[in-house]
């Protein structure tokens, strides 16, 4: 894990001068689920300090909460999303470039055949990540999490849900507990995957229509270069990882937090 932060601190390092290397280190750090201790220890900072980085990244872009924060990071391509996707998508990726690959390759298919496979692919990672998880939430809970991706302040949430302060907090522990994260964005993400929120209460992309970008790309790609099987196969995954975080960042933006 090490090794991958620092490369991809690195990485970013060459694309943007908004934030220094420390502010970097933090803000990915928290995407790949370390803790505020895990951190400081990371990086052999005081708890201060680590506070002081974080005001630091909220004034440089310009957000109120760290949840607008990581927003902000994606959309800036501060942070690539490519770097925080999780395993099970891109197993499903590496699947499904193969079978595009050879379909592709060995006949000539149609655009919308493609488009099919595409959209099978998102079914499948849907599939895959809601069964990942075998925790059972509480209506409370679930109400908890959909309440708190509208942006409703704590109160109005203890009023909806006849909770006290001390009560709420505890359902909140539970919350990040079960999906076990440590921020609001990869929390939200986990109740997309996990179906306690709905993708298509949020969604504003048609996914037909982006998978059909995809699949003309795919086609294209394949008749006008001169590309090796595993070269194909690569632009292939790079397709289907960029159309899932697409999806994925669209209705995940849509947080009033």
């Amino acid at each position: 894990m090490q090794k991958k932060v620092f490369s991809e601190v690195e990485t970013t390092m060459s694309r943007t001068h908004t934030l220094n290397k420390t502010e970097l280190y933090v803000l990915r750090l928290i995407l790949h689920g370390y803790s505020n201790f895990e951190i400081i220890d990371f990086l052999e900072i005081e708890l201060d300090q680590f506070f002081k980085v974080e005001q630091s990244i909220k004034f440089k872009l310009g957000c109120t909460s760290w949840y607008k924060v990581i927003i902000k990071s994606f959309q800036l391509e501060v942070i690539k999303q490519e770097d925080f996707i999780d395993e099970i998508v891109k197993q499903q990726a590496l699947m499904f470039s193969e079978k595009i690959t050879t379909k592709v390759s060995a006949q000539k298919v149609s655009n919308k055949e493609v488009k099919n496979i595409i959209i099978e692919f998102y079914q499948h990672c849907n599939t895959a990540l809601k069964q990942s998880n075998k925790e059972n939430f509480s209506i409370d809970e679930r109400e908890y999490l959909k309440l708190k991706f509208k942006g409703l302040s704590n109160d109005s949430i203890n009023g909806k849900l006849q909770l006290g302060n001390e009560q709420i907090d505890v359902v909140r522990e539970k919350v990040f507990f079960k999906l076990k994260v440590n921020d609001w964005y990869n929390n939200f993400k986990k109740a997309f995957q996990l179906d306690i929120l709905k993708k298509e209460d949020y969604l504003s992309i048609d996914i037909e229509l982006e998978a059909i970008d995809i699949a003309v790309n795919i086609i294209s790609a394949f008749l006008l270069k001169n590309l090796s099987e595993k070269e194909k196969q690569l632009m292939v995954y790079d397709e289907l990882l960029r159309i899932y975080t697409t999806i994925e960042f669209n209705y995940l933006s849509k947080a009033l937090l």
